[in-house]
């Protein structure tokens, strides 16, 4: 499981969310191709969608309940299995 995965957005568009992931997936294989499980905001799809298939979908109603909050919000399970 990924607990957090992220990079600065002044980073953003240098690769190196994927290197991290590609990093995340080396260490999965030498520690005997576990699967590889994260949570993320659907504003990441695109992204995590290259790498890994989304495994669930689920929405959140205004999730923090803070009266600053944007509202709903969809949260996406991904899944990379390195066996596969």
């Amino acid at each position: 499981y990924i607990y957090l995965l992220g990079c600065s957005p002044k980073h953003k568009g240098k690769r190196v969310g994927s290197t991290l992931l590609r990093v995340t997936e080396e260490m999965s294989q030498i520690t005997g191709n576990l699967p590889i499980y994260l949570e993320s905001h659907s504003d990441n799809e695109a992204f995590y969608s290259r790498y890994m298939k989304c495994a669930e979908t689920m929405k959140l109603v205004n999730p923090d309940k803070s009266p600053d909050s944007d509202g709903d919000a969809t949260l996406m399970a991904f899944i990379l299995n390195p066996a596969s």
